[in-house]
């Protein structure tokens, strides 16, 4: 039965492009600039032929997905000649049961797999089985075929309203000019989207990381975009719900410059934007990946955090870089996965964790976390506590951090005070400094094989 849909869809197709004007021939110039947000905007270039006077206009590039209200139409050749009257989004594409109620009432035979042919008037064509009447008035011998059975329907012409894929259909007037014009549509249309993914070789003596990026673009929007124009916008775009799968939005362009090869980056309002320097081909339900951009060298800090509050036992580790020229980068990293290798003393490569990261202008600081390291361990407790009176408070907390390493090891231990808003340390066994308003930093240096205590006493009051 397939097959019979597939012969009968490709008819169906040849016979509304020939009913309203075939394109004209020539290439399209497709232009994507895809969001990191399933949404992408789509410009058509194309030559077509518009009717004289009034006439209706076939468009059927459109992915399953697209966001109807927000196309637009335009006639580069005679922009002020030809203007849209009507549109309408045309989704009600051939499937078997789609052409079966199209035919209700109508003389259609059917041919199972075994080889029986049965003719006669369709009664019902909607639920599992396909029922046939020898004549339509439905009173004569019934026929009652599985859909599972049968092999190919033979209809007796082409329905109407039946299109294989997602069209637009305009009613355009006022063509006075030229039948054969150059025109632009561009619409939104979900489904296709865009995430940032990174691969860092961490050197032997773990001080300094090769950096790589690559643009993962997935499209699931429902058709392929041959040799288009790749733009990315790294940014968070507001958009405004709405009742139905459609949305509306008002776009503000980013634009970014990255890799020297691939992409340029330049800035266009509050996003980044990223131009693929040559065309490529997005398949339908494909994952594609490019390069855009690569760093060497890039000096890294290796860091330990405890915070026993969270969790009283585990070391995280870190790797912490600036993104900035004198690293070797300086440029607008879109948000996307970290993942991290370092290279073994025979010279292979080993996974030793990945971590995300958000969108990050140049300058600023990125701290990866990689894991907890299993040679150090802390400990947490609150040693002691008393209510000196209802607005003061005191509390005392022993830390421990134990290094099983053959060397030593500075570890960042940092403590959250809350309990009431007004605080102060009235007695630390290690120096500390204060990072906000609720957050104290110890960095005790423990000795190989060794271990380091901190107790404090915090005073509250209100």
């Amino acid at each position: 039965m397939g097959r019979c849909l597939r012969v009968l869809a490709a008819a169906i197709l040849a016979a509304s492009m020939l009913s309203i004007g075939a394109f004209a021939a020539g290439k399209d110039q497709v232009s994507l600039t895809v969001y990191n947000s399933n949404l992408a905007l789509v410009r058509i270039e194309k030559q077509m032929d518009i009717p004289l006077g009034e006439g209706e206009v076939l468009f059927p590039f459109i992915p399953s997905r697209i966001l109807a209200n927000t196309v637009l139409f335009e006639s580069v050749t005679a922009p002020s000649k030809v203007w849209v009257k009507e549109q309408n989004y045309e989704y009600d594409l051939v499937s078997e049961s789609k052409l079966l109620l199209k035919f209700i009432d109508q003389r259609i035979t059917v041919v199972t797999k075994g080889g029986q042919v049965y003719t006669g008037f369709l009664m019902s064509g909607s639920n599992s089985p396909v029922i046939l009447s020898e004549k339509e008035a439905g009173k004569g011998e019934i026929f009652s075929v599985q859909l599972s059975d049968i092999q190919s329907i033979r209809y007796p012409s082409l329905p109407d309203g039946l299109i294989t894929r997602p069209a637009l259909r305009w009613l355009t007037v006022n063509n006075t000019l030229s039948k054969s014009q150059q025109v632009k549509v561009s619409f939104l249309t979900e489904g296709l989207s865009w995430s940032a993914d990174y691969v860092a070789l961490l050197a032997k003596d773990e001080k300094s990381i090769n950096l790589t990026g690559w643009v993962t673009l997935q499209n699931l929007s429902g058709v392929t975009y041959e040799d288009a124009k790749l733009k990315l916008v790294a940014g968070d775009v507001n958009r405004v719900s709405a009742a139905r799968d459609y949305e509306t939005m008002k776009l503000a362009l980013a634009a970014p410059t990255i890799s020297e090869q691939a992409f340029q980056e330049r800035g266009l309002f509050e996003y980044h934007l990223y131009d693929l320097q040559f065309p490529t081909t997005v398949k339908d339900n494909q994952t594609k990946q490019i390069g855009f951009m690569s760093a060497s060298a890039v000096p890294v800090e290796k860091t330990y955090l405890f915070n026993g509050r969270y969790d009283s036992e585990n070391v995280g580790t870190y790797i912490e870089f600036k993104n900035d020229l004198k690293s070797g980068l300086g440029i607008p990293l879109p948000a996307g996965i970290v993942r991290v290798n370092k290279l073994d003393t025979d010279g292979s490569e080993q996974f030793i964790g990945e971590d995300s990261i958000g969108h990050t202008p140049k300058d600023e600081k990125l701290s990866l976390f990689l894991g907890n390291a299993f040679d150090i361990k802390g400990s947490w407790r609150q040693d002691s506590f008393r209510d000196v009176t209802k607005s003061l408070r005191e509390e005392t907390y022993v830390i421990e951090i134990r290094n099983h390493k053959d060397a030593a090891v500075k570890v960042k231990v940092q403590e959250i005070l809350s309990y009431w808003s007004a605080w102060s340390i009235i007695s630390s066994t290690e120096q500390f400094s204060k990072l906000d308003s609720t957050t104290i930093q110890f960095e005790p240096l423990v000795a190989a094989n060794g271990t380091a205590t901190i107790t404090y006493t915090v005073r509250y009051t209100r």
